[in-house]
């Protein structure tokens, strides 16, 4: 009985390989290439504290172009 109970189930394997991602967001797509510049020009913050600025500097941006 214990067979039949799991047919028909995928198991975890098989379920991870058929998920699709989800694409990035404009802001994570951004933050990619803004992190590693910022990280090479500024190698002792911490990325805590790269994330901040980044968020800091995104708000900013989309403030500039809400007006628009």
């Amino acid at each position: 009985m214990r067979k039949e109970e799991g047919r028909g189930a995928a198991s975890p394997s098989t379920k991870k390989k058929q998920h699709i991602k989800r694409p990035m967001n404009a802001f994570m797509v951004w933050a990619q290439a803004a992190r590693r510049e910022m990280a090479q020009q500024q190698p002792r913050l911490q990325n805590s504290e790269i994330s901040k600025d980044l968020g800091k500097i995104w708000n900013t941006q989309q403030g500039c172009n809400e007006s628009e």
